[in-house]
Parts: structure tokens; C-alpha cells; sequence
């Protein structure tokens, strides 16, 4: 073998001059990315993925590793057991058995107002688990290094190519790649989208994120713990215990120019602060992370495919980070992909697959998103009337049982990896509904 070709690790892919042939291109090697190539490849395609942090399968840079924590809602979990990395990921994992909603008070003479949220009102042990990001990629990386059809390409998409029967990618290092499909898992400012020419729409919250760890005193009950501001929010998620101390992290949601103020302060003072704001409900914390600011914006393409192109992830749709939904959706987004293209054998950018995926996908999202954006937005808004009109709902769902469930089974069982934790019908059912008039739903 050509020791230049095996070292730019391209073994296993055809070679055709400096191009190489694969099935499926995928663009970004975040966990989006990284989980698309690891389906792709059980579903038997050859799959090439690129990102220019890329090397040897891992992220050069340790620094640029996400520090971000993710709730992955049990239909996830049931996704990466399918993939069979969960087993080793729950090493990592903490379960999330509850949520919490504090809106609090700025006024003397009022007190806080709670509302939560007990798995176990659904019948469940759990909504989920919350895993490190860098820990779940690092997972994923290790099975794509053992697949005989995955290769990792450094180098980042500046050219493509739409044909109605292939597509081809040039790299910056020039090396171009002739496809069936290539997948848009670059990010919110995706590249890959804008070479296919396809739009988005961007609300700008002007707030950022601020990200660290946190070890605490008070044992966290395997409980979330989000406390809405005037003037922004504090969340901390459950994470395994650090060192025989229960841990956290913290997401921490401030005006941009606070959000940089709040991440550049010595821990000490992150730390009395963090403790002020979350009402000492944790007891006393100790920062364990450096903290790192995160943009927060809505934005949705205004469509999740072109001509052998198919957008998942932040390309497809950025979520603010409240309610779980954003990398869940990004879970949906490959798990209805697959379905949708199928398996080795067929064509997986065929125009009428990723019509298909648009429709299954674009609704939904766009109605979650929708949400999330509204709740984002009026958590933030100095207006009396929302505040009051907020207090108020959050007063009903407290004293609502039902109003409490229907809540959880919209964030969980409306979910379309739902239907993994299902048992699927038996074939001959499916046969005798569409007899009947019923029909299957379900990606073809």
C-alpha cells in the first residue's frame, strides 16, 4: 500500500488518482457526526468523515475537547445501546430521575416558586442519563477505529459537486471525494450547507452560556436543579461523583458581556457566587473545570436536504440549552436518516429517501424549536406581564398532576426515537392494517 495514502488514513477506500470513492461523506466529527459514521457503518456503508481537527481518529487538541454535559433521554440511551456503546458509556453516565424548576423571586416579600418534574410519575426510574460529551465522542471514536468502513479525514470541505447520480467534495488539501451522500453534521455556521446552497433562519438571544463542573456538599438526588433569574438562569446537571464527592455540571445562562465577566473570574468567587445564585441548595461548591462560554441562538435551515446532501445536528437546527432537546433531536435526526436511506446495497442519497427524511424531521423540529425558543426568550425578558403570566403557569403545572405528566410525555414520549421502546409489530399486523386502512408510520 501506498505509505502517503495510509498515513493521510484513507486505507480502505477506493483510489482513483487523489480522489477516493465512498458511499457516504460525513462533514464534521463533533457527536452528531461521530454518531452518523458509526450508523453508517452498521448499516454497511462506506463512510468517510472529515473535520479539520481531525488525526489518527482522535481530536489533536485536547483543549478544543467539549466540556459540555448532555442529558440523553432514555429513547437515546435505547439508540447508542443499538450501536453497542453504551455499556461502555454508562461507566460515565449519571441518571436523571427528576427535574427541578425553581423561578426565583426578586422581591423581599415574595418566596420562590417550585415546580418538579419525578420520573416515576410516568412509571419510569428515570427520564435519562447525563453524559460528558468529550467521554461519549471518545466511545464512539474507538468503535469507528475498529470498523473496517469508516476512515477519519483532517481536512475541511471547500468545493462540492451536486450530480443527480453522485457528488464530489474537494478538500483543502485537495484531495476530492466522489460520494452517494454526503451528511452536513459541520455545525451552525456549516460550510457543507452553504455549498449546497441552502438557508437558515437565526434568532440571536444575545446570552451566552458559562460551563463548568462542580463538586457540592449536598447530594443532588440524581436530580437536575435549574433556577430561573431576572436577568438568566442556572442550571446544574448531575454528573458521577468526583473523588466520593457529589458533582455537577453547571450551565449557566447570562447576558454576553456578564456570561465573559462570570468565566473569567478566579474560582473562588465563581465559586460564592455560583453558591448565591443556586439558593445554597447544594451546599457549598468547589469548581473542578475551567469555564468556557457558549453562544446561545435558535436557528433552523430552511430545509434538511439538497441534491445528495441530508443536514443533521446544529447544521440542521441549534437549540438554546433548556428542556433536553437539543442533541436529543440531533440523536432523531440520524436514527430517521438511516431508516429512511436504508441499509448496503442501496443508494443512500436517492432524492426521494431525503425528501422522506425532510418531511419526517422538519415538522417536528421546527415545533420543538419553536418552544424552547419561546421559553428561552421570556425567561430573559424584563417584561412584568410575562413574568407574571410565566409565575402563573408554572402555579398551575405545580399543582397538576396531569398537567405535570403531559408535560413529561411531551419532552419524552413525543420523542420519534420513542418507538424503540416499543416492541416492533409483528409483520403480519402491519399487513392486516394497511388491509384495514391503517398506516405504518415508520421510516421506510
Amino acid at each position: 500500500m501506498n505509505n502517503d495514502i495510509e498515513a493521510a488514513g484513507l486505507a480502505g477506500n477506493r483510489l482513483i488518482g487523489r480522489r477516493i470513492r465512498s458511499d457516504v461523506l460525513i462533514a464534521g466529527a463533533g457527536l452528531g457526526g461521530l454518531t452518523c459514521a458509526l450508523k453508517m457503518t452498521q448499516s454497511g456503508f462506506r463512510t468517510a468523515f472529515v473535520d479539520p481537527r481531525l488525526a489518527n481518529w482522535r481530536v489533536a487538541d485536547q483543549s478544543v475537547r467539549d466540556n459540555r454535559v448532555t442529558a440523553l433521554l432514555e429513547p437515546a440511551v435505547e439508540f447508542y445501546r443499538s450501536l453497542g456503546v453504551w455499556q461502555e458509556v454508562e461507566k460515565h453516565a449519571a441518571p436523571l430521575s427528576a427535574i427541578r424548576i425553581i423561578l426565583a423571586s426578586a422581591e423581599a416579600n415574595e418566596g420562590d416558586l417550585e415546580v418538579a418534574f419525578h420520573a416515576g410519575e410516568l412509571g419510569q426510574s428515570r427520564f435519562g442519563w447525563s453524559v460528558p460529551n468529550a467521554r461519549l465522542s471518545e466511545v464512539i471514536e474507538r468503535r469507528l477505529a475498529e470498523a473496517d468502513l469508516a476512515q477519519a479525514l483532517p481536512g475541511r470541505l471547500v468545493a462540492m459537486v451536486q450530480r443527480t447520480n453522485e457528488i464530489f467534495v474537494t478538500l483543502d488539501s485537495r484531495l476530492q471525494i466522489q460520494a452517494k451522500l454526503v451528511v452536513a453534521a459541520d455545525g451552525r455556521e456549516s460550510p457543507t450547507r452553504s455549498l449546497a446552497g441552502i438557508g437558515c433562519r437565526t434568532i440571536p438571544h444575545e446570552r451566552k452560556a458559562v460551563v463548568f463542573d462542580v463538586s457540592h456538599s449536598v447530594d443532588h438526588g440524581d436530580a437536575s436543579l435549574e433556577i430561573h433569574h431576572q436577568d438568566g438562569a442556572l442550571t446544574f446537571v448531575p454528573i458521577p461523583d468526583v473523588k466520593g464527592e457529589c458533582a455537577s455540571a453547571v450551565v449557566w445562562i447570562a447576558r454576553s458581556k456578564d456570561a465573559d465577566a462570570l468565566a473569567a473570574l478566579p474560582a473562588a468567587k465563581l465559586e460564592e457566587l455560583a453558591q448565591k445564585q443556586g439558593r445554597g441548595i447544594l451546599g457549598r461548591l468547589s469548581v473542578l473545570t475551567r469555564p468556557r462560554c457558549w453562544p446561545l441562538t435558535s436557528q433552523l435551515a430552511k430545509r434538511f436536504y439538497g441534491e445528495r446532501v441530508a443536514l443533521i445536528a446544529e447544521a440542521a437546527h441549534v437549540f438554546p440549552p433548556i428542556a433536553a432537546q437539543g442533541f436529543n433531536s440531533s440523536v432523531g435526526d440520524v436514527w430517521t436518516l438511516a431508516g429512511h436511506i436504508g441499509s448496503a446495497g442501496a443508494d443512500p442519497g436517492r432524492r426521494v429517501a431525503l425528501q422522506r427524511y425532510h418531511r419526517a424531521r422538519y415538522a417536528e423540529v421546527s415545533g420543538r424549536l419553536a418552544g424552547v425558543t419561546l421559553l428561552s426568550l421570556s425567561s430573559m425578558t424584563p417584561s412584568g406581564i410575562v413574568k407574571r403570566l410565566r409565575k402563573t403557569v408554572l402555579q398551575s403545572i405545580s399543582a397538576s398532576g396531569t398537567a405535570r405528566r403531559s408535560l413529561m410525555r411531551l419532552g419524552m414520549g413525543g420523542h420519534p426515537l420513542s418507538a424503540m421502546l416499543a416492541p416492533r409489530p409483528d409483520p403480519r399486523a402491519r399487513r392486516k392494517g394497511k388491509r384495514s386502512g391503517i398506516v405504518d408510520s415508520r421510516p421506510l
